[in-house]
Order: C-alpha cells, then structure tokens, then sequence
C-alpha cells in the first residue's frame, strides 16, 4: 500500500481520482473480522463505523495518505452515505471540507459541497441542502466544471421537488440536464429523468411521469447503474400505485428491491419496502402490509431517514384504521405530520392530511374528516397538484354537511 502511495504524486489528476476509489473500495481486511460487505449483510452500524475508521487510520498512516486525507474522507462519506448511515456520512464531509478548505482545493471542495447537500436531502433538510448546493455551484463554476454544474442543479432541482416548488424544480433540472448532455454523462441524464418524472408525478400528470420513469430505465439499464435503477423502479410502482394497478406496483417495488441489493443502497431498499408495504395495504393484504412496514422501519432508522419515517408511520395508522383501531391510527397520524411539517415537505404532508380524513370518514367523524381535507386541500392547491385535487374532491362528495370541527374542538 505503501508503494502505491509513494507514486501518488506521479499520477494525472483522474489517474488520483482512480487510486482513492481503489484504495477505499479494496481496503484489505485481516482474517480476524468480517470484511466490510458481510458488516453490511449483518445491518451493523456500530460495527461498520468501527471498520471505516480503523481502515481511515490505516490509509492516511503515512505521509502520502495524509496528503490526500480529504479525498479519502470524501471517499468513505460517499460510502456511508449510499448505505444510509447519513449522521457519519455527515461526520466524514464535514472533516474532508475542512481539509480541502485549508489546502484550497477548489474542486474537492465543490464535490464535497453538493455531496453535503445530497446528505441534507436524505436527513429531510431540503432548505440547508439549497445552500450547499448553491455554493457546490459557485465552485464548479469557477473551473468551468460541465459535470459539477449538472450535480449542482440537478441536486437544487431535488431540493426544490422535496418542498414542492416544482417550478424552480423544473427549471433547474432543465439546466442540469443541459450541463451533462454537454459532457455526455448517461447516469446523470437518466438520473434527470426520474427527477422529472417526480415532479410531473406531484403536479398530477401521471402519463408524462410515468414517459419520464421508463426513459430512465432504459438509459440506466444500459449502464447497469442499480443505484438509480431502484429508485425509478420504486418510482413507477408508486405511480402504478396511485391508479391502483396494485399488482404491476408490487412487480415495480420489487424490481427496486432486488437493484437496491444489488448496488446495497439500504435506504433505497427501504424506501421500496414502505410502498410495497403501503400497497398491500390498501390491497387489504395487512398480514404483509405489517411485515414489509417492520423491515422498512429498522432500515430507515438505523439511517435516520425521517422523511421515509414518516411513510412508515402513515402506513401504520393506516392499517390500524383498517383493523379499526382508530386511537392508534391517529397517534401515528400525527407522528407523520409532526416529521413532515419539520422537514418542510408539503407534498407528503398533504398526503398524510388526505389519509387521515379517510380514516376519520370510515370512523364516522365526517366533521373532522372535513377540517383534515381541508388542509389537504389548501396544500394541494398552493402547489397546483390537480390528480390529488380530483381525488379530494371525490372524498369530499361522500363527507355530510356536519360543520368541520375547529382545533380547540379537537
């Protein structure tokens, strides 16, 4: 290891770029402990940190690696981050920039800026994620970095999705997908079109949505990318989900699954696991509604996931609805709303609010179903999501004329 460092110095800046995702992915484990993919297997975040940090102080033991000690921190963050542990992903971009601060390596610096605002997105803190990206921007600008500027808008793009301001949304994965046809980069095209297809999904047009999820496929199939492969699969199962194509939404989910586990992305697993949940619930299947509830939870937790939190609670007050418990179901309920309103994610919330007026409805309260489906309702307005729209005004047409409670009746 020692040699390979010692000509560190010789190598092109992308031959470096080849050597610390070498060096971090083919890390050498003794044959006293697992290696890093059986810790995976195992779920053990404990263990997984113990591992990461015993490899950070083996590569940077000397003086080669503590000269590109940023880069391998980045390297590390990226690995956490894609399996979901975000608090250390955290950890190791916040060290790395840092670094890369003090040395005044701009580029390093703006990867690790948007790699930042990734981060944020997947911890539910869109509106941090915008800044991050905004100076990711900035940096990759300042280079004339074609590829930096596509991650930066595109990642903006995301962000503005997650708090339904599908305009901007719209506009900066425009200027995304323009920056990396110009460096002809095929994951991050394929990449944009599942980001459009959300958007398009949230404003109600579900056929476009649907047009920008299979293109997706198609381009990532090609490059075997399993990460975005799960999450358009996923995707387009929840589509098929909302039209009550119940069993090409399970196909769907399960596709997303299998290329989770093949790029071991447990976040993303998780995420097909609370929809496959969610499906089979409104398929009245509660026996794996509840199972594929369990699974999703310990994922999203361990990787502190709230938004995907608070799906998972969504599910569960509404198979306890189901089951006519209706105490717990408006406890879970409201634990969702609680994340959500946090997190600054209004089309999720609008969701929750549209789902617990149902729940309400079955319960025989149409008094307070109204209030909730309006609350719903000014959400979806405001952010002009017209399929949600027509779905609460169907709900609203069973509702009697009982006046809406007010909060303090509550």
């Amino acid at each position: 290891m020692s040699g390979k460092f010692n000509l560190f110095k010789k190598l092109t800046n992308d031959a470096k770029k080849q050597v610390v995702k070498n060096t971090v992915d083919n890390a050498s484990t003794s044959e006293k402990r697992l290696s890093f993919k059986d810790l995976l297997n195992l779920g053990d975040e404990t263990r997984i940190t113990e591992y990461i940090n015993e490899e950070m102080e083996r590569l940077t033991s000397t003086e080669a690696g503590k000269s590109i000690k940023h880069k391998i921190l980045t390297s590390f963050g990226e690995k956490c981050h894609v399996i979901g542990m975000y608090d250390t992903a955290l950890k190791y971009f916040n060290e790395a920039k840092e670094i890369a601060e003090e040395k005044g390596d701009i580029q390093t610096l703006g990867q690790i800026y948007r790699k930042l605002g990734n981060n944020y997105v997947k911890m539910g803190k869109s509106d941090i994620a915008k800044e991050y990206f905004t100076n990711g921007l900035e940096y990759a600008k300042k280079l004339d970095d074609f590829l930096g500027i596509a991650e930066a808008y595109i990642g903006m793009g995301h962000s503005y999705w997650r708090t339904s301001e599908l305009d901007k949304a719209i506009e900066s994965f425009n200027k995304g997908i323009e920056y990396a046809t110009k460096v002809n980069n095929r994951n991050l095209i394929g990449r944009v079109n599942i980001e459009l297809g959300n958007v398009y999904n949230h404003m109600g047009k579900i056929e476009t949505s649907k047009e920008y999820y299979l293109k997706a496929i198609n381009i990532l199939k090609d490059l075997n990318n399993h990460v975005e492969l799960s999450r358009a699969y996923n995707n387009l199962g929840d589509v098929n989900m909302s039209m009550e194509k119940w069993d090409e939404a399970i196909e769907y989910f399960k596709e997303s699954i299998e290329s989770s586990e093949r790029a071991q992305s447990l976040n993303m697993k998780a995420w097909a696991m609370f929809n496959t949940a969610e499906c089979y619930a409104k398929m009245k299947d509660i026996e794996n509604a509840k199972a594929y509830n369990e699974k999703a939870f310990y994922l999203l937790k361990s990787a502190n996931d709230k938004v995907g939190i608070s799906a998972v609670y969504r599910n569960k007050a509404y198979i306890f609805s189901l089951e006519k418990n209706y105490k717990e179901a408006e406890d879970y309920f409201r634990k969702s709303i609680d994340i959500l309103e946090e997190a600054n994610v209004p089309f999720e919330l609008g969701y929750v609010y549209y789902e617990y007026a149902i729940a309400m409805h079955d319960m025989g309260d149409d008094a307070k179903a109204r209030q909730l489906l309006d609350k719903a309702s000014s959400i979806f307005e405001e952010i002009n999501s017209e399929s949600m729209l027509e779905k609460i005004s169907v709900l609203s047409k069973k509702l009697s004329d009982t006046p809406a409670t007010t909060d303090s009746d509550e």
